[in-house]
C-alpha cells in the first residue's frame, strides 16, 4: 500500500491509503501541493511539499502570495494550514494595509491562496470565510 500524507507546517499527517502511487496522486486532482507518498517500507516515493528544497515552509508559502498578490505588501507568513471546507490555504501573515489615507506597516491577517480559487466562491461563501479569518 501506498501512504498519501499531508504536512502541516511541523508534521505529517495521514490523508489515505492507496494500492499504487498513480491512484494516490490521481485522488488530489491538481490540489497536490504540501503532498508526498510513501511506500510500505517508509520511503518517500515522490514529494510536492513546500519544504522539499529543504527550505523553510513559510518562506517558500510566503514567495508564493507575493507572486499571487503582486499589489500587496507581505512581509512574513506567520503559518498556513489547508482550508478542509474550501480547498485552498488560510495563510496567516503579516503585512502592510492601507486604512483610509494611513498606512499601517504591519497587521495579521488571515489571506486565502490561491487567490483565484477564494474567487470561485460565491458572494456569500467569501463574506462567510472573511468573517471567520479576519
Amino acid at each position: 500500500m501506498i501512504r498519501l500524507e499531508y504536512w502541516i507546517g511541523d508534521k505529517w499527517v495521514p490523508a489515505g491509503e492507496f494500492h499504487n502511487e498513480w491512484t494516490a496522486w490521481v485522488s488530489l486532482g491538481t490540489d497536490n501541493l504540501n503532498y508526498r507518498t510513501v511506500d510500505e517500507d517508509g520511503n518517500i516515493l515522490t514529494d510536492k511539499s513546500l519544504n522539499t528544497l529543504g527550505g523553510n515552509p513559510n518562506r517558500e508559502m510566503l514567495e508564493k502570495l507575493r507572486i499571487d498578490r503582486p499589489d500587496q505588501t507581505i512581509h512574513e507568513v506567520i503559518s498556513f494550514e489547508k482550508d478542509p471546507e474550501y480547498g485552498f490555504y488560510n495563510v496567516k501573515v503579516d503585512m502592510q494595509i492601507q486604512f483610509l489615507e494611513t498606512t499601517i506597516k504591519h497587521v495579521h491577517r488571515t489571506l486565502p491562496y490561491p487567490l483565484s480559487e477564494f474567487e470561485k466562491l460565491t458572494q456569500g461563501q467569501q463574506l462567510d470565510w472573511r468573517w471567520s479569518y479576519n
